[in-house]
């Protein structure tokens, strides 16, 4: 039960890193990173102590078996928050990036076929963007928003290591719990926060509010920069390597896409100023009754 105890608690910590990092780095004031990491904490925690008030003199054994319910909800929850006043720009860099990652994950059987016929037209696409084309064509660009969110959502998906997602998939295979070690259990935490982002993101893409992150920004310069390109080669280089190799070389592959991962989560134009404006009149949230 210990062990179980420390993956939920190593699950929350790797996801709370990764909600400070994406609150730092999309330029949030300090006073607005209080609402996602209260919910986050609060969410989880009190979801813990609340099935474990409820189980009687059962122990902690069901609130550590039920966490996961509650962790999913307050991931959510925070990914939602930064999706809705801090959406993922459209980035020529990340867009590459996330498309290098979908491939890598692709070859590795993780993703059905019936992708493969979009993923080439999207990936040509996403090329001519780099290159310049079509850029101010607004359909062109909420496609390629849409092919970034959805390709990103689905790498971090399959990218999750199998054994902690035995674990927390399954509470018959707590005694699986002390073979995990806290590294993996952390950016598990971590990139199940990338996943509920790319998600989020996906659907909020519905309210026009967040339609910034694919719109063309005036006197922006949207070009790929010769240190893009490098880091590009550089990760392509590492995943054509590590894609036939064994299980060493599959930890080196899950962390080279969970980097690409969290790069597109935190940098891109908005990365940087101005500030996200946090207003509680924000269109999708007033209309349904969200604080």
């Amino acid at each position: 039960m210990r062990d179980l105890i420390l993956v939920d608690a190593w699950l929350l910590l790797g996801a709370l890193v990764q909600l400070v990092l994406v609150l730092r780095a999309r330029n949030f004031a300090y006073r607005d990173w209080i609402v996602p990491l209260l919910g986050l904490l609060g969410l989880s925690l009190g979801w813990f102590f609340f099935i474990w008030a409820c189980s009687g003199n059962q122990g902690f054994s069901p609130a550590a078996d039920a966490f996961i319910i509650g962790y999913g909800a307050a991931v959510c929850a925070g990914a939602l928050y930064v999706s809705a006043f801090a959406p993922m720009r459209l980035n020529a860099t990340t867009l590459i990036s996330l498309t290098i990652s979908f491939w890598a994950v692709y070859w590795t059987g993780a993703v059905i076929k019936a992708w493969l016929l979009p993923a080439i037209v999207m990936t040509l696409a996403s090329i001519a963007f780099a290159g310049g084309f079509g850029r101010r064509f607004l359909t062109f660009r909420a496609a390629l928003q849409i092919w970034a969110l959805s390709a990103a959502a689905l790498v971090a998906w399959n990218s999750i290591p199998p054994g902690v997602g035995k674990v927390i998939g399954d509470w018959r295979a707590e005694e699986l719990a002390h073979t995990l070690s806290f590294i993996e259990v952390a950016v598990t935490g971590a990139q199940a926060f990338l996943v509920a982002q790319m998600t989020t993101a996906l659907i909020m893409l519905f309210f026009p509010e967040t339609w910034s992150g694919w719109l063309p920004q005036r006197g922006e310069d949207e070009s790929l920069r010769w240190q893009a390109v490098v880091a590009l080669v550089v990760q392509a280089a590492i995943f054509i390597l590590v894609r036939n190799g064994g299980a060493a070389h599959n930890e080196t592959m899950a962390l080279a896409v969970f980097a690409a991962l969290a790069h597109g989560a935190m940098t891109g134009p908005d990365a940087k100023s101005p500030r996200p404006v946090v207003d509680d009149s924000f269109e999708p949230f007033r209309d349904r009754g969200l604080p």
